[in-house]
């Protein structure tokens, strides 16, 4: 299940390091201390995962969402 993991942080990667060059992808890292992080930034990041993941995440479980190792935890068990 690594590849879950690795695939997550890539994608963020690559959507958040254009907003702060020293931000660090994390299991840990709480989505309210990402610079920028709004509702729509938000819903691109859900849509990324979903798209790279091939599934679509609940609204219960979008709603429940706060750091990036619940984005991990919902994959995983999809």
């Amino acid at each position: 299940m690594k590849d879950v993991e690795q695939r997550t942080y890539k994608i963020l990667n690559n959507l958040l390091k254009p907003l702060d060059s020293n931000i660090v992808v994390n299991s840990v890292l709480l989505l309210d201390d990402i610079p920028g992080m709004d509702s729509l930034f938000f819903l691109e990041i859900v849509s990324a995962l979903e798209k790279e993941f091939k599934f679509y995440f609940d609204l219960e479980e979008i709603i429940n969402i706060k750091k990036v190792e619940d984005f991990i935890l919902i994959i995983k068990n999809t």
